[in-house]
């Protein structure tokens, strides 16, 4: 069965349905989700993107409007194929009566993107409907500015329809993950110029010069309400992963 596989730098997993998202309808990616398995800690590590090693690498032609050059595309090759798409480069693509429902401040245009873009990946599968699909992101959602981000990754499988995985894992494990390896982490380490972060499954750590944020997950999925003061014994732990060697 060839495997197709849609990377989208931007896109984070807490604006989908199937991550627990209610105000945002993405169908599409739901009805994966609902067929297949789906990774409910799926970490961004901030490393440059590699195409999958035996896939055909083919790169969306951000131009307008984002995977729709793909369709032709896809239905000519018949070899697995790792889709790279930046479907949510600013500034973000959806037509104008999407952007009239969601509205018109940062986190609304971006909503109405991730609308669109469900929409078109609904119309991309549809191309290649025997394929097993793969929808996952690079970088997480495009309105963040730390990392780790929590990314989607959503693998269509019917034989293991509606199966959850807690696993932390990261997207350097991709290939692993596909390749039906038992993949798990203790955390993820990031590191972006003098900011470094750390995510476990409950935590996310984020260290910059002197400063320390600390944010609790599922409960604070967007990462708004820093606890650092509260659990200055999560903090110090955390912090002491940062600065050992780095066991998985």
């Amino acid at each position: 069965m060839q495997t197709i596989v849609l990377s989208a730098r931007g896109l984070g997993a807490a604006w989908l349905g199937g991550y627990g998202n209610e105000w945002i309808a993405t169908p599409n990616l739901d009805r994966l989700a609902a067929e297949g398995v789906v990774h409910d800690h799926h970490i961004a590590t901030g490393a440059d993107f590699s195409p999958l090693a035996g896939f055909t690498h083919i790169v969306d032609p951000r131009e307008a409007r984002p995977l729709q050059n793909l369709r032709k595309r896809i239905a000519e090759v018949s070899t697995d194929l790792h889709l790279e798409s930046d479907a949510f480069a600013e500034p973000w693509f959806a037509p104008d009566e999407l952007m009239e429902d969601y509205g018109d401040d940062e986190i609304a245009r971006y909503a109405a993107a991730v609308v669109y873009f469900d929409a078109e990946f609904g119309a991309l599968r549809d191309c290649a409907p025997e394929a097993r699909w793969v929808a996952t992101g690079i970088t997480g959602h495009a309105l963040s500015r730390e990392q780790p981000v929590h990314l989607p990754l959503i693998i269509g499988d019917t034989n293991r329809a509606g199966r959850r995985i807690s696993s932390l894992t990261a997207d350097a494990d991709l290939a692993a993950i596909l390749r039906g390896e038992a993949v798990t982490r203790n955390f993820v380490l990031a590191r972006s110029g003098d900011m470094t972060s750390i995510r476990t499954q409950d935590w996310t750590l984020i260290v910059e010069g002197d400063a320390s944020r600390l944010y609790h997950w599922p409960e604070d999925r967007f990462e708004v309400n820093d606890v650092a003061r509260l659990h200055s014994d999560v903090v110090e732990a955390l912090t002491d992963l940062i600065n050992s060697p780095s066991p998985r």
